[in-house]
C-alpha cells in the first residue's frame, strides 16, 4: 500500500482567495466600497508563479481578469459590474485547486446599501424577490439588549442629521434630507 501512496502524486492544494481592501465580510461575503484588489495565496509551503482570475455575476459567463502589471497573483476589478448578489471571483494556475471569493461592492451593488450587526445568530446579505424592487435584510440576534451595528452604504447615499430626513415615496430611492 505504501508503494502505491509513493507513486500517487501528492494532492494539490487550494488557492485561497483573498481581498487587500474589505470593508467588513458578512455571513462569508466581502464587502468592498467599489473596485476589488484581490491576491491569489498559495497553500503554506508552496510558491505560486502567476495565477488566472475571473469573475461570475449570478449566473451568467464567466469574465476573465488581467493580472497586475506587476505581480500576477494580483488583480483589480476596478469597475465591478451592477448586481444583486454576491458577485464569486475565481483564481486558478495549474497545480492547485481553483480558490473562490464572493464579494459585494457597495457601489454597484443594485441595494444602496447592509447591515453589519457584530453578535448576529445570522446576518444575510440583504435580497430582494425576483421581480420584486424592495430590498430586505432579516437579522437573527441571540439575544434582547443592545447591539453593535454597523451600517455600510454606497457613496452616493446621503448624510443628514438626525430628524432631518423625508421617507421616498419610491422604495427603490433611498429617504432624502430636508
Amino acid at each position: 500500500m505504501e508503494a502505491l501512496n509513493e507513486l500517487a502524486p501528492p494532492a494539490p492544494g487550494r488557492l485561497t482567495v483573498t481581498c487587500d481592501n474589505p470593508l467588513a465580510t458578512v455571513n462569508g461575503v466581502t464587502v468592498v466600497a467599489s473596485s476589488l484588489e484581490l491576491h491569489a495565496v498559495p497553500p503554506g509551503g508552496t510558491t505560486l508563479s502567476s495565477a488566472n482570475f475571473s469573475r461570475r455575476v449570478a449566473r451568467g459567463a464567466a469574465t476573465a481578469l488581467a493580472p497586475n502589471a506587476g505581480d500576477s497573483c494580483r488583480t483589480t476589478d476596478g469597475a465591478p459590474p451592477a448586481h444583486d448578489r454576491a458577485m464569486t471571483y475565481q483564481a486558478s494556475s495549474p497545480g492547485f485547486n481553483d480558490g473562490t471569493l464572493r464579494a459585494i461592492s457597495l457601489d454597484s451593488f443594485n441595494c444602496p446599501g447592509l447591515v453589519l450587526v457584530w453578535n448576529a445568530d445570522d446576518n444575510p446579505v440583504p435580497t430582494r424577490g425576483r421581480g420584486q424592487q424592495v430590498w430586505s435584510q432579516q437579522i437573527v440576534l441571540p439575544r434582547s439588549g443592545n447591539s453593535d451595528v454597523r451600517v455600510f452604504h454606497c457613496s452616493g447615499a446621503v448624510d443628514c442629521p438626525r430628524g432631518q430626513w423625508r421617507r421616498s415615496v419610491d422604495p427603490c430611492r433611498p429617504a432624502q434630507c430636508l
